[in-house]
């Protein structure tokens, strides 16, 4: 099964309304072309939530691990990911995110290009 998409939100001068989407636990989750964009972590559960950040690269000839970030209960914000080094497929500019708990939702913010 291929991974679930996580929505880039683009924010408009009306305001910004985050699109959440649910960890898919089984596939994983991906995000186009996130170089200029923020991902939302929203942990409502209990207690903290590892999540994987896939990463494409290899350094000396050996896979590079997955970047694992601890969410807090609440919301936990990433950003700043290269294409070079993050991104799975490089003709499709995609970011792998995988998550154990399908409770934590996800959401993407995109920055406008210029001003």
């Amino acid at each position: 099964m291929p991974r679930t998409a996580v929505a880039l939100t683009d924010p408009t001068r009306a305001g910004l309304a985050l699109n959440q989407t649910a960890a898919d636990t089984v596939n994983g989750n991906y995000i186009d072309n996130p170089d200029r964009s923020i991902i939302f972590l929203n942990n409502p559960t209990g207690g903290a939530i590892n999540v994987t950040i896939q990463y494409s690269g290899t350094w000396d000839g050996l896979a590079v691990a997955g970047r694992v970030i601890s969410c807090a209960v609440g919301f936990t914000i990433l950003g700043g990911f290269r294409p070079g080094t993050h991104y799975q497929d490089a003709d499709l500019g995609r970011l792998y995110i995988d998550a154990p708990s399908a409770s934590l939702l996800l959401a993407a913010i995109r920055f406008p290009v210029g001003s």
